[in-house]
């Protein structure tokens, strides 16, 4: 009987020693590490943390890395002037690409403002020879906004 008593005693404190351990371990992986490296992002990288967020006067127009369909008025349809970009993920296109939109865009703009519209919204490569120029068409769409509702 002493025999049966002692592996039930063992297998209650493995089970003990082993729902501990695992509580310690939800607690350190699921909250306290997630709250550590949320803290250290925010504090060194805030707007990278955030979703690289574009505002217009004060408000949230969308995110410089993820495509959207949002326009400066909050609404999901976009501005028929504004430049339509191919649908992408990251909300960058093909300096081609954004080139060739021109003439989607308001035709009283004068060719040289719309080059430098572009130009301005122009993305190098990453670290200077990975992948290609890329238009961010969303803040191209916000600088025509502001260009032509003055």
């Amino acid at each position: 009987m002493t025999a049966v008593n002692n592996s039930v005693t063992s297998t209650l404190r493995l089970a003990w020693a082993s729902l501990r351990i695992l509580l310690v371990l939800t607690v350190v992986c699921g909250v306290i590490y997630p709250l550590v490296v949320t803290g250290i992002a925010q504090g060194l990288f805030h707007d990278k943390a955030n979703g690289s967020e574009v505002k217009v006067d004060g408000k949230v127009v969308g995110s410089e890395l993820i495509g959207q369909s949002w326009n400066t008025k909050g609404t999901k349809t976009p501005d028929p002037k504004w430049f339509q970009g191919r649908p992408s993920n990251s909300g960058c296109d093909p300096l081609a690409t954004g080139s060739s939109q021109l003439g989607a865009s308001d035709p009283t703009l004068v060719k040289n403002v719309k080059a430098a519209l572009v130009q301005d919204n122009t993305t190098g490569r990453t670290v200077g020879f990975l992948g290609e120029p890329a238009v961010n068409v969303l803040k191209l769409n916000i600088a025509v906004e502001e260009l032509t509702t003055k």
